[in-house]
């Protein structure tokens, strides 16, 4: 019975070593015999098997045992050396049993006696598909490697999460705790009894701020992407108006500039946790020294989304760059939140298979450009497409 062609029928590379022209012959006589589609490179000395393993780059190699002066013992091991995933088959004559169990253990994949080459196609195909399954098995391996290094990353951010978030919790709900004290025994002198109603709306605003952090970091963390039509003018006019209440927003010139040759189709959600994050940290850390601050908000929409975002506020220290992405890191005694926005920003970013990049100047200015790719139009008015990204 003839074994069955492969069925893209992809000519084999077989990387033959041979010295023997009639062996040779009645090795591609077996080979044509069973309909093999393969292509052969004979070589008969080291140097000329060592430049097809290179070079020719063989599916397989099928190996006489000994030459004037090369023997398949010494031709597995550059092998395992050069490219340990090509079988090895060794075509030999006469070879004693113990031989045969040896070059086994030490890697070859089966041997062939040239009396009984009608087990020569059987054993290759044998061979590749061994190959095929632990190039798999490989892959599953390396997937599971990974999975299992996200899982200790995620498992490691999670207790710092933990650990951070409830210190960041406690240290405002402390304060307020103990401006209410207080108050209650200044209720007769209003004068000082607004004074600590202030600091405790301080209080309740950095805690629904870090709160809030907590709620987008989970949103990302948990929630599939979902994608819908986006008007870009709504969404930033949307953005600026919850934005309005801080201190220093009426201070800053906002210079606007959309260029759109296509649709927007992307999460909104996220989308407009990027914005609102840019511009509240413009706010958070413009540079009252100057005589007028400024945020420049650039965005093209083509075959991608490209938001450009500048500002003329304090700038970041070139030291503190590399490392304001890091979990929970305040890189200025300006910072107020709990060290997760931008952190936030880069998670987003990275699920909508974007990138990020980040200048700045010292003093001077900070200019933050963000790609992302951009889903296909949407055929139904506002159907929302769910995706796993």
């Amino acid at each position: 019975m003839k074994i069955k062609e492969t069925p893209d029928k992809k000519e084999i590379k077989i990387l033959m070593l041979e010295d023997l022209s009639e062996d040779v012959f009645l090795i591609e006589r077996a080979l044509k015999k069973e309909n093999l589609p393969y292509q052969k490179h004979l070589v008969d000395t080291e140097e000329g098997f060592v430049d097809g393993l290179k070079v020719f780059a063989p599916d397989i190699i099928l190996s006489d045992h000994s030459l004037p002066l090369f023997n398949s013992t010494q031709a597995l091991e550059i092998c395992k050396n050069i490219d340990p995933d090509v079988p090895f088959i060794l075509v030999t004559g006469t070879v004693s049993e113990e031989f045969a169990i040896t070059i086994l253990k030490q890697g070859a994949s089966d041997y062939i006696l040239k009396s009984n080459l009608a087990r020569l196609v059987p054993a290759i195909y044998q061979a590749l598909e061994q190959k095929e399954l632990k190039k798999k098995k490989d892959q599953a391996e390396e997937a599971l490697r990974q999975q299992n290094e996200e899982l200790k990353r995620v498992n490691n951010e999670l207790d710092r999460f933990v650990y951070s978030a409830s210190h960041d919790l406690r240290s405002p709900l402390t304060g307020l705790m103990g401006l209410v004290a207080i108050a209650q025994e200044q209720v007769s002198n209003p004068v000082v009894l607004v004074d600590y109603l202030q600091k405790m709306q301080t209080s309740v605003e950095k805690l629904d701020g870090i709160l809030n952090d907590i709620l987008e970091y989970s949103y990302n963390a948990r929630f599939n992407i979902t994608f819908e039509k986006i008007d870009l003018k709504t969404l930033i006019a949307e953005c600026f108006s919850k934005l309005e209440h801080i201190p220093g927003f009426d201070q800053i010139d906002r210079q606007i500039k959309i260029r759109q040759n296509a649709d927007l189709v992307s999460d909104r959600y996220r989308l407009s946790t990027i914005l609102c994050s840019l511009v509240k940290n413009a706010i958070h850390f413009l540079d009252t020294n100057k005589k007028s601050a400024y945020i420049q908000l650039d965005i093209d929409v083509s075959d991608r989304l490209t938001i450009l975002f500048k500002d003329n506020g304090i700038g970041i220290k070139s030291d503190v760059l590399p490392k304001i992405f890091d979990l929970f890191y305040r890189g200025s005694s300006l910072s107020k939140g709990a060290g997760l926005g931008l952190y936030i920003i880069k998670e987003i970013i990275t699920k909508l298979q974007g990138k990020i990049q980040v200048d700045s100047v010292l003093g001077e200015y900070t200019t933050v450009t963000i790609t992302l790719p951009i889903a296909k139009p949407i055929n139904t008015k506002d159907q929302a497409i769910h995706s796993s990204l």
